[in-house]
């Protein structure tokens, strides 16, 4: 065999023992770069931080950059390696970089600079040369116009102002971009508003366009008069034709497109301070025409009872910002009532705003809710106002003892922290790894009804027999050392007659085959000796008479001393005498065991280790999208996750469109790529929850919990979404105990169990087979213990197949929900309060739009089905 001594070199390379092995890595160092150097007013360009040298560098601080709007794009590493092999010496060339990616927006005209940026890691840093751009001023086209206008021109602080801007155009466009200096004004607050899309046309100076309208609510936070900056519109436009020649339609025009940036005319505002006459001491910054209602949940109680109080606030067009003061400032409602300090974030339905609230009446003879009042300032008539709600009546019974429970509000008791804090505390990172795009679904049910359950389930006992059936076969073997000469008599004298050349080899393969044929001595055999045994074992008389003639043929020819011209007439016909015998003669039962035959058998060898494999896959499935597409989906999730990220703290509006997004790609993966992976499921679990959607988060949580369930950071992330649930239900005891007592069934994912039970399956079978070669006294045992795996494997995965056939559950989605007693509206309420959003449950059955839930506590109740979400 041949060496191949590469292979220790590439053993040593890769371990960093060869000799010759140089490193090369690149000193830390920072390079700045942009996309363009000449820039319009209002345009967007590219701008990086270019770090060599390290892969987890710190995040720069580039708030020296004060002349451009800096928005970051991400960022990431960008590292390589390579091998240079030069006159025997070896140099491993090891590049890391990492960059930092921004988009920058230039805030004024003339030559603007980028100042240099120090980019540190530990005690190192670098800093950037500095970067100049000249950026121009922007100018309409006859084509392309943009114009803005305010609903008002004076307007109180804080009080709510439309922004309309209209863009007038007559040619195509593509890739149209808005950039609205005031968003980043310090004096205002813009938020983006959902209007639907419209392409009217209009008349502008006596010209026809097209249009393209965008609106943005205004709330300014200081006092005096400004001059709005013009906003500018940036989009790749036609900005005229060229010739162009065609081998197949001949000369012809062709569209000439370049990035254009439009400016609309600046606006001036007028901003008045709130008067202080007639202020309300309970007054919260609300501004418009404001109306409150409220209703409550039971309205017969007794004392300490939970009642459900929801809150609409209605009046203004924008409604994203309102709040609901503390009712704790409600004098009249503090006084008769338990109001704990957290709620349920308000949620926005048509054209109000709903606050749910938890309170607990705390004496008897309580008669009525009192109203709720809201101060308001009314800008129409520039004074302050107070809405209030109707009273609502109660009937408060019964003094009980309050227990802890009771207590609760709709948060866990214990320290609070602020807000933002507590709805960050806990929250693991998202996965970016492209371990995320590898399916991990496993049906049980569908892996019984494969052949990757059947065949080799069937085959291992099969082989089991065979070899059951040869160790047995060999035993005989080793018995009857004579059946053993007699089964390979015609083998070996085949063997031996293909190379005689003489009669006296061809007389002895012939008196080898009678004797091992007929288990005599050969040695000794002439002719007169084989007529009494041939015709005992059935041969002819003609056979007979020819085996004694060929016998007497070769003893003559060795006598002649003409051996070799004989010879091949003499082998020619013992091989007929040969097969004349054979046709009589019974074969030995052990004939089929001749080493021959055997090595015709397949490879037991090669097969068994397969056989485990076979048990674990269930089948392959292929995918909609190939693998350059779903890692660009991927990429464009996580990076829209990381936008929403940076934008929450400033602008929470667009980081919730922004995480809705990156949803979408997350789900387009799950959909259109066929991958069903936990951390997939997981990374939407957690967009989920940065929108405060806690019901769809945990459905997530839930469905990546079956395919990752000892994942720590899903763990957590579960555990905690569940602890912002306003439901409290306890899982019976009995339930927990079996969960403890058979976590193998409860912790186990379906393919780890069906992993185990192919390899304690195989094992069982392995050991049995090696007991009928050996007897030793601890495989019985092995035997067992792996038969016992195997069983209780396959036990767990019939009841996985039957719960995923027979049973479905859910979790509500809606943020409260009435449970019914029935599958309609008219049946009573199942519960005193509704259900709220993350509360999980088993359905027991599904009738049109509603499904009947058993909760964890064994309760059950209807819900319509437009208010949950099914895990699978």
């Amino acid at each position: 065999m041949t060496k191949r001594p590469y292979h220790w070199f590439l053993i040593a390379l890769l371990s960093g023992w060869f000799p010759a092995l140089g490193v090369g890595q690149d000193r830390f160092s920072v390079d700045a770069a942009v996309s363009s150097d000449s820039v319009t007013l209002g345009e967007p360009f590219q701008f990086q931080l270019q770090v060599s040298g390290s892969e987890t560098p710190e995040s720069p601080d580039v708030s020296a950059i004060t002349d451009f709007t800096v928005t970051p794009t991400g960022s990431g590493t960008n590292s390589s390696s390579s091998v240079t092999i030069i006159n025997g010496k070896v140099t491993q060339n090891v590049r890391k970089g990492f960059l930092f990616n921004y988009q920058l927006v230039a805030k004024k005209i003339g030559t603007l600079t980028i100042p240099p940026i120090t980019v540190k890691e530990g005690t190192t840093s670098a800093t950037t040369r500095p970067i100049v751009i000249k950026v121009g001023q922007a100018q309409e086209t006859d084509d392309f116009k943009l114009r803005a206008a305010l609903s008002k021109s004076e307007a109180w602080v804080g009080e709510a102002i439309t922004l309309d801007l209209t863009f007038y155009y007559k040619a195509s466009l593509d890739q149209p971009q808005l950039n609205l200096p005031v968003a980043g004004d310090a004096n205002f607050t813009v938020h983006e508003v959902q209007t639907q899309a419209t392409n009217d046309p209009a008349v502008l100076d006596g010209q026809e366009f097209q249009t393209l309208k965008v609106r943005r609510i205004l709330i300014p936070k200081s006092v005096g008069t400004f001059q709005l900056p013009p906003a500018t519109l940036t989009f790749r436009g036609i900005v005229g034709y060229a010739d162009q020649d065609d081998p197949f339609f001949g000369r012809r025009q062709v569209a000439q497109m370049r990035n254009l940036v439009v400016p609309s005319n600046a606006l001036d505002l007028t901003v008045r301070d709130l008067p202080t006459d007639g202020k309300p001491s309970n007054f919260a910054g609300h501004i418009g025409n404001y109306r409150i209602s409220a209703i409550a949940t039971p309205r017969k109680v007794n004392v300490g009872d939970p009642i459900t109080l929801r809150i609409s606030i209605s009046g203004p067009a924008f409604l994203q910002d309102v709040d609901l003061p503390p009712l704790q400032r409600q004098p009249n409602l503090a006084k008769d009532f338990r109001l704990p300090a957290e709620r349920s974030p308000g949620q926005i339905q048509e054209d109000s705003v709903v606050f749910t609230q938890t309170i607990r009446a705390a004496r008897e003879g309580i008669s009525e809710i009192p109203g709720i009042e809201l101060p308001f300032f009314d800008p129409s008539v520039g004074a302050y106002r107070i809405a209030r709600s109707q009273s609502i009546p109660l009937e408060v019974t019964q003094t009980r003892v309050v227990t802890a429970r009771d207590a609760e509000g709709t948060e866990p008791i214990g320290p609070r922290t602020s807000e933002v804090e507590a709805w960050s505390r806990g929250i693991a990172h998202n996965y970016e790894d492209l371990e995320a795009l590898r399916s991990q679904r496993f049906s049980p049910g569908a892996w019984f009804r494969s052949g990757s359950f059947w065949i080799p389930l069937l085959l291992l006992p099969l082989l089991h027999g065979l070899i059951r059936f040869l160790v047995g076969k060999h035993r005989a073997l080793q018995a009857d050392p004579d059946g053993v000469r007699q089964a390979q008599a015609a083998r070996k004298f085949q063997s031996r007659i293909a190379v005689a050349t003489s009669s006296d080899q061809v007389l002895e393969a012939l008196r080898g085959y009678i004797g091992d044929r007929l288990r005599l001595s050969s040695g000794a055999l002439t002719a007169k000796d084989l007529r009494e045994p041939l015709q005992r074992h059935g041969v002819p008389d003609p056979t007979i008479t020819a085996a004694e003639d060929l016998f007497r043929r070769c003893e003559a020819s060795r006598y002649s001393g003409s051996q070799s011209g004989d010879a091949q007439e003499l082998a020619s016909a013992s091989r007929q005498v040969v097969a004349g015998i054979e046709s009589q003669v019974q074969p030995s039962g052990l004939a089929w065991l001749d080493p021959k035959t055997l090595r015709r058998l397949p490879g037991l060898n090669r097969i068994l280790p397969l056989l485990p494999l076979l048990l674990m896959v269930p089948g392959i499935s292929g995918a909609a999208l190939d693998p350059a597409s779903q890692q660009q989906i991927f990429d464009e999730a996580n990076t829209l996750f990381r936008q929403a990220n940076d934008q929450s703290a400033s602008h929470p509006d667009t980081a919730r469109e922004t995480y809705t997004k990156a949803i979408l790609r997350f789900q387009q993966l799950i959909r259109e790529g066929g991958i069903e992976n936990g951390k997939l499921y997981y990374n939407i679990g957690n967009a989920y929850f940065r929108t405060r959607d806690i019901g769809r988060a945990i459905v997530n949580y839930r469905r990546a919990f079956d395919l990752m369930p000892h994942d720590p950071n899903l763990v957590q992330n579960l555990e905690f979404a569940r602890s912002r649930r306003v439901d409290r239900i306890d899982v019976p005891a009995k339930r927990r105990v079996a969960e403890t007592l058979f976590f193998w069934h409860y912790d186990l994912p379906p393919a780890l169990k069906a992993t185990l039970f192919g390899w304690a399956i195989v094992l069982a079978w392995g050991t049995a087979t090696v007991r009928l070669l050996r007897k030793l006294p601890w495989l019985p045992w092995l035997t067992g213990g792996s038969t016992v795996v195997a069983g209780l494997m396959l036990l767990s995965l019939a009841l996985d197949a039957r719960a995923a056939s027979e049973i479905r559950e859910g979790v509500i989605v809606a943020p409260e929900v009435v449970a019914r007693k029935g599958d309609s509206e008219a049946y009573e309420p199942s519960f005193k309060e509704p259900l709220h959003a993350g509360t999980e449950f088993r359905i027991r059955e599904a009738r049109a739009d509603w499904i009947q839930a058993e909760l964890g506590d064994g309760r059950s109740c209807w819900l319509p089905e437009k208010a949950v979400e099914r895990i699978w």
